[in-house]
């Protein structure tokens, strides 16, 4: 009958109509939500008697003190040695890395330790009586090396006056008229006339020189001035070398003609290579000889601090 009442209504009507029977059905449902939902209560008769209550909850227990423990070193962890929750005291091993690799450097540096003690006690013993004789003989054969040096010095220097000497005097005097004397004439020709009167010139300033060098050369020991003497005699060599070499282009533009052969004239040219060839062979020899006696020298100086330095021991 209410469904043929609700027919008969207009599509206003039963719209409004509808919507109060939704909001009658919302009502009634949260209505009887909140009375089902209601605790049920339960009455007991007081009494005498113990009342026991049991509460469970979950989460987390956190420490009211923690700490973070680590290794000085980083490194595999050989052996735990305590459980987690369990009490520990102070100064107690909780955990152990693996100290393999440590105690290799440590043997390593004992070993070197043990070495340098034996060092040190070489040390503060001193020098032993074979290391002295061994220092000492090296500084005698040193001194000797140097006297051998010396000796060598001044036969050097003695031979290169020689050579000197018979350079001038011997090989090229048979070019001149009175080479000793304060006008000696060149006897060559064809021969360029600035070369003539050069040679002539110079002849006179080899003669003094050679004069000079001989009476430099009685006062010549192994005890002189090796310094002075060998720098003296380089010197002179080099000016003979100069006049040989004069000598040389005069000789060497000469030509066969009625006073000189040609045969005259290449044992001139003989005469003066051999001339030259002396003079270069003692320049290389007083050089080689100077050079030695320096070397020896310094070895001989060497030789004497390391003898001092083994006298003396370690301080």
């Amino acid at each position: 009958m209410f469904l043929d009442k609700l027919m008969k209504l207009t599509k206003k009507n039963k719209v409004i109509v509808l919507a109060i029977i939704l909001v009658l059905l919302v009502l009634g449902g949260i209505i009887f939500v909140k009375i089902k939902n209601q605790p049920q209560l339960s009455f007991h008769t007081v009494g005498f008697g113990n009342i026991n209550q049991e509460l469970s909850f979950t989460g987390k227990v956190k420490p009211a003190q923690d700490a973070d423990l680590s290794f000085e070193k980083s490194g595999r962890i050989e052996a735990v040695l305590t459980d987690v929750g369990r009490k520990v005291s102070a100064g107690e091993i909780m955990a152990r890395l693996d100290s393999s690799s440590a105690l290799a450097e440590m043997e390593k540096a004992e070993a070197n330790l043990r070495t340098e003690e034996v060092k040190l006690q070489e040390l503060q013993r001193g020098s032993r009586p074979e290391e002295l004789e061994v220092a000492e003989a090296k500084l005698e054969s040193a001194k000797v090396s140097v006297e051998e040096a010396k000796k060598s010095l001044v036969d050097k220097i003695q031979d290169a006056y020689t050579k000197s000497d018979d350079a001038v005097r011997n090989k090229t005097d048979q070019f001149f008229s009175n080479p000793r004397s304060g006008t000696p004439r060149l006897n060559l020709f064809p021969v360029d006339s600035q070369i003539k009167n050069d040679l002539e010139s110079e002849r006179i300033v080899v003669e003094n020189m050679l004069k000079s060098w001989s009476s430099s050369l009685v006062a010549l020991s192994s005890s002189s001035d090796l310094n002075w003497y060998p720098s003296k005699a380089k010197e002179n060599l080099n000016f003979v070398k100069a006049f040989l070499d004069k000598v040389a282009l005069a000789v060497n533009s000469m030509t066969a003609n009625s006073s000189f052969s040609q045969t005259t004239i290449d044992a001139y040219k003989a005469d003066v290579s051999a001339a030259r060839t002396n003079i270069n062979i003692a320049i290389v020899n007083l050089s080689t000889a100077d050079e030695k006696l320096k070397t020896s020298e310094s070895s001989l100086f060497l030789a004497g601090k390391e003898f001092e330095l083994t006298k003396a021991g370690s301080s």
